[in-house]
This record gives C-alpha cells, structure tokens and sequence, in this order.
C-alpha cells in the first residue's frame, strides 16, 4: 500500500491510526465481541423528496461507538455488492454501525436489462432523476442512524457510489446528523457534472479519502485533478493506491481483487478503518484541563452532598 498525502496531515499519523485499529481489533477479539447478523431493511425517501421505498442492510456492532457508515454500492450493483460488502461486514469489528442503501438507476434506454454508464450521462443531461434521488435516499438512512443513537457518520461509496457519494457531500447535505468524513473507493474525474467528481470536489469541505487500485488506470490518471479540486482545509485530502496482482484485468483491479501486501486478504477494510481512526483523533481534542478541573470540582460536590 502507498499513501499519497495531499498537504499536511492531521495529528495523528496514519501509523499510529493502524496500530490503534490493530490493537482494537485484537481487544474485540479477545472480549468476544460480534456483530450482530445484517438485518434487511425497507427505508423509504418519501420524507426527503424522493420516489419512495428502497432497500437496505443494517450491520449494528456488538460494542458501538456511537459512529455510523452509510455505504453506496458501483454501478448495477446493490447493497452487498462486492467492496461494499466487505466494508459493511468488517467495519462493525471496530464499533461502527453500518448501512449499506441501494442507489436508484437511470431509464434503460437500450433494453439490456442493466444500468449502462451512458445512460447516467443521459439522465443528468435530460430528467435528472439519480443523483437527486440518491440525496434523498441518503438523508433518509443518515436519519434512520439517528434513531439508532447515532450522532456522527461517515459517507463511503465505491466506483458510481463514489461519484454520488462526493455529488452529495457537495451538495445533497442537509440538516441530517454531522458527516466526519467522505471515502471514495475506485473514483474517477470524467464526464458530466456531477458524475465528474473533479468537479463537485471543490465544493467538499470535510476530510476525503481517495482509495484505488495501481493498475484501475482510468482511477490513477485522474488522481492529481481529483486532488487538486478538492476544496476543504490542508491536510484534508488524503489518496491511498493499493497494489493490484499481477495478472488483473482493469476491472479487476477496480473492484480490488487480489490485493498485494500483507496477505491478510483485508487492505482495504484496514486502510478505510486506519483512515476513519485518523479522521476521529483529528475532531474529538483533547480534553482541556479547565473541562478536567471542572468536572472533578462537580464529582467533588456530588460527593459532599452525598456525606451531608
């Protein structure tokens, strides 16, 4: 795995984010914890303005951390589709509850029974339905987290997931609860706005991490003007490039089989957990030592009401 950074990076390094992710997961292990069994869900966009019912997976860990992860599955794909499937299933190992939504298609304009990518540049060049629909769909399930106790979350798409995920950040954000972060797994700046995601990433504020294979060309020729388009502070866009297998097709490598590296078979779920760990030390500071000295003045009037 090589990381690229883009600018400064945040106070905690990516290895100390990977030793804190390691040692987490082995704690998880040794206590027992596990995620409860994906349970299906019938979501409905009505209330955001969308088209209606949709489905989805809900993955709630054993040990929550209050954290949540919105997932959006490629092209023809749906909610455990591959990457998203393992990001759904392993992410809850390390507290965090995810919901894995499917994403609506455009017309089939040539009877083939899938969603052709020219028949998303047709819909945002004509009607408009996908991405608009997607929004809503996104707000609801960041709702729906809410109602499971969720305060925060992250936003994770992959190949179109990764262009609709950025188009919504952008722009599809509303008042729903706070996201920390956007991962973009397999992106790639063509086409129209707003499938280009160089042209939506200026208008991204929050920390981005931009993940890809080294041989998804398509992905790796277009990473410096993803980069330079993205619009929040310093140190805030990070790019990891995972290395493919010899042998691949482009496709393959798209989709992140056969990763080289550590053989443990997991780089990517490591690198999107490692990247989160980061993104989690940077917002939550430390704890000032006037909140300290406050808060043990309240536990010592507590504890002297409780003596009267």
């Amino acid at each position: 795995m090589r990381q690229v950074p883009w600018g400064e990076r945040g106070r905690a390094s990516a290895g100390d984010a990977r030793r804190l992710v390691a040692g987490l997961a082995g704690l998880a292990l040794l206590c027992g914890a596990a995620a409860a069994p994906a349970v299906p869900l019938g979501l409905d966009s009505s209330a955001e303005g969308g088209a209606g019912p949709f489905d989805a997976l809900l993955e709630v860990p054993a040990a929550p951390n209050g954290i949540g992860v919105v997932l959006l599955h490629g092209r023809g794909g749906n909610p455990n589709s591959a990457v998203v499937r393992q990001l759904r299933t392993w992410l809850p190992g390390e507290g965090y509850t995810t919901l894995s939504i499917q994403l609506p298609v455009p017309a089939d304009l040539n009877g083939n029974g899938k969603p052709d990518f020219f028949e998303y540049e047709a819909d945002v060049s004509g009607p408009d339905t996908v991405f608009p629909e997607s929004y809503a769909r996104i707000r609801t399930a960041l709702e729906h987290l809410e109602t499971l106790g969720i305060g925060r979350a992250f936003l994770v798409g992959f190949s179109m997931g990764s262009r609709i995920g950025a188009a919504h950040v952008a722009r599809g954000q509303a008042d729903e609860i706070p996201l920390l972060g956007f991962a973009g797994i397999g992106m790639r700046a063509n086409s129209l706005d707003p499938l280009n995601t160089a042209l939506v990433l200026d208008e991204v504020g929050i920390p981005v991490l931009d993940l890809y294979g080294d041989d998804d060309l398509p992905a790796a020729a277009t990473a410096a003007l993803r980069a330079a388009a993205y619009g929040g502070p310093a140190g805030g866009y990070t790019q990891v490039v995972l290395d493919c297998a010899a042998g691949l097709t482009q496709q393959q490598c798209h989709k992140l089989v056969g990763l080289k590296g550590s053989g443990s078979g997991r780089e990517l779920e490591t690198a999107v957990a490692a990247w989160m760990a980061e993104v989690r030390a940077a917002a939550v500071p430390a704890p000032a030592p006037l909140a300290l000295m406050l808060a043990g003045l309240a536990a010592f009037a507590g504890c002297r009401r409780r003596a009267r």
